[in-house]
């Protein structure tokens, strides 16, 4: 993906030949959870994980990066110290655009259409995560699959939902084990409520 290409720059005038653009190889760490964010970075190929602890040592995944996906947007204007949620790793080989926070002032007072773009990125990453917020904190992993299955059916309109992760990402975005996930899938199916492949869960009504 070229940057002009990504939702940010779509539309815009801006030349954009001052952003630097790096590639990294596969679980390479871009940065560590708590440094200071001065940038906004875009995937332009590959995709990031971001990671954090708890007190245990266990790891808690919070975002995975695709491409045309970014993140430091939302750092960009906080009251409070910009700093990482969690450490930012490569997955895959990646592509990666960093626009320091000085070229996007400079990008918003120079650029209308960039300014709405971001705007309207900034909206949709906030209505995303309430929607993350709402899901974990349903009661039950059988409850977050059946919230995650209606809103889905809902997006697709039918019945047989096209899964747009891995059933390894939906356990992450449950925060739950990948054979924690299966088992409730596996009883699910056994009691009529669901049928499901690699790709497809289909509500059973």
């Amino acid at each position: 993906m070229l940057l002009h290409q990504t939702e940010l720059f779509h539309n815009t005038s801006i030349d954009t030949s001052p952003i630097q653009i790096k590639q990294y190889p596969t679980k390479y760490t871009i940065e560590l959870e708590g440094t200071t964010c001065t940038y906004i970075a875009i995937v332009l190929e590959g995709t990031i994980g971001i990671t954090s602890y708890n007190a245990s040592g266990t790891s808690i995944h919070l975002q995975t990066l695709h491409e045309g996906m970014m993140v430091g947007d939302v750092l960009l204007y906080g009251t409070k110290d910009h700093m990482y949620p969690g450490n930012l790793v490569t997955v895959t080989p990646a592509t990666i655009a960093t626009i320091p926070y000085e070229l996007v002032d400079q990008y918003l007072h120079d650029d209308a259409i960039f300014r709405k773009n971001l705007l309207t990125l900034i909206s949709q990453k906030a209505y995303t995560y309430s929607l993350e917020t709402k899901l974990l904190s349903q009661d039950t992993l059988r409850d977050k699959i059946l919230h995650y299955l209606t809103l889905e059916q809902q997006r697709q309109g039918t019945n047989k939902i096209q899964l747009p992760m891995t059933k390894e990402e939906l356990a992450k975005k449950m925060h739950v084990k990948r054979p924690s996930l299966s088992r409730e899938l596996s009883q699910m199916k056994r009691e009529g409520l669901i049928d499901y492949n690699r790709w497809t869960i289909t509500i059973i009504e």
